[in-house]
């Protein structure tokens, strides 16, 4: 890009202007030869960083172990067929904090299929951490007894609500019992157990 009389127009840092340099987002004055192309991209690559920023945070909260596995446990049918697996979930976040343990029933080379899920109150003894010990149960003390090859009978003594339930899978019956419902301790009186149960 030339002036009006030949010589090239200059910018003191990048040299000699061209026509693609004049070409920008920002507004200039068309009299003014050339434009702060540093103030007009700074402000681009802040918004670009920005958004990259923005992606990768999301990002980073949707991987797997954002939802950490910190108890589990297996029992074997009788007849060997089967496999009972117990997995408590906690999920942290703003206002999506929860506590889950779910049942699953395991045939041979099949995937696991969920047959049981509760929502659990906190807080864990030992957050975000797969500990068997310390979180054993789940924070519901859940418990899982095969009653015969085809009868699985799960346990809980804690502040739940189940919120699916399977009363059969491939021919095996699950029950569940919350054991803090069956007996009721009122000081000094003993122990009352609810004649409906």
């Amino acid at each position: 890009m030339t002036r009006t009389d030949g010589r090239p127009i200059l910018n003191e840092r990048y040299g000699p202007i061209s026509s693609m340099m004049l070409l920008t987002v920002c507004k200039h004055d068309p009299k003014v030869p050339f434009v702060n192309h540093e103030s007009c991209f700074s402000a681009i690559h802040k918004a670009i960083l920005l958004v990259i920023i923005g992606v990768w945070l999301l990002g980073s909260g949707c991987r797997d172990n954002a939802h950490p596995t910190i108890w589990t446990a297996e029992v074997r049918s009788p007849d060997g067929l089967f496999l009972a697996i117990a997995r408590t979930d906690q999920n942290g976040g703003f206002g999506s904090a929860s506590i889950d343990t779910m049942v699953f029933v395991k045939q041979a080379s099949q995937p696991p299929v969920m047959v049981l899920a509760f929502d659990c109150e906190g807080p864990a003894p030992r957050a975000y951490v797969l500990d068997n010990k310390v979180n054993a149960g789940g924070t519901i003390n859940l418990t899982m007894k095969w009653v015969s090859p085809s009868h699985l009978e799960v346990t809980y003594n804690g502040h739940a609500t189940l919120s699916f339930q399977a009363v059969k899978y491939a021919g095996i019956a699950i029950s569940v019992r919350d054991l803090s419902a069956e007996a009721i301790s009122i000081p000094h009186l003993g122990s009352y157990r609810p004649e409906s149960l």
